[in-house]
């Protein structure tokens, strides 16, 4: 007569001691691993004023092709600052101030000094003078003012502008509705003269670089002049 099996008491009777013991193993992996996740966290709240965002660097080209092709001559997006040419924020006759009652300012040369900075070069009875124009952004028209730096607002020049001293020149940090740049001249009213020019320019470039006369004669350098505007 075939004997009947009794039916387990309890769980452990069922699975075994050594069923029991890799389950509770299992059971504490799974608690290990849930708590070393990590946790989502949310990001801190910023404070402060975002930094303005401006397209003022004269780099920025596009190739104008679609989709772009590196090996195409590229284009300047619409509405770049000077065109994306700092050498087309003047033009020669922006130049031709009777200086310190010598005689008008006649621009010799013009050319870049670096991707956004254009130098000119003026003469004046034998005088040189060396002036330039820089495009920049946001940040660095609105940085803060150096120890003894002293600036002074403008008015009827962009939209906003200031003049900084700086050693043996002047400089007028201005901003227009396309971007910001500076003017650096050897004398103040040289320097509002030049920056009230290329304000005018900033969305409406010379459509070539300033035409200039070959120096004739030798030319020394110096380092102030006084201007009064020519008659």
């Amino acid at each position: 007569m075939r004997k009947e099996t009794e039916a387990p008491t309890s769980l452990i009777g069922a699975i075994g001691v050594r069923g029991a013991i890799a389950g509770a193993l299992a059971l504490a992996v799974a608690i290990a691993l849930a708590t070393c996740r990590p946790e989502e966290s949310t990001p801190p709240d910023t404070v402060g004023l975002v930094p303005e965002q401006s397209t003022t660097t004269l780099l920025e080209f596009i190739p104008d092709t679609d989709p772009p092709n590196p090996t195409v001559e590229p284009t300047v997006p619409p509405n770049t600052l000077f065109g994306g040419d700092p050498c087309l924020a003047l033009v020669a006759q922006d130049f031709t101030l009777v200086i310190a009652g010598r005689g008008r300012g006649q621009l010799v040369d013009a050319g870049p000094l670096s991707d956004d900075e254009c130098g000119y070069l003026v003469i004046v009875v034998g005088q040189e003078y060396n002036i330039s124009v820089q495009a920049i952004d946001a940040n660095a028209f609105g940085h803060t003012p150096a120890e003894g730096e002293v600036r002074t607002a403008l008015t009827d020049i962009g939209l906003a502008a200031y003049l900084v001293p700086v050693d043996a020149d002047f400089t007028v940090w201005v901003k227009v509705s396309n971007g910001y740049f500076i003017v650096t001249a050897p004398d103040q009213a040289l320097a509002l003269h030049l920056a009230a020019a290329a304000a005018e320019r900033a969305d409406d470039p010379a459509d070539t670089p300033p035409v200039t006369i070959p120096i004739t004669s030798p030319a020394t350098t110096t380092t102030s002049i006084a201007t009064t505007a020519a008659p």
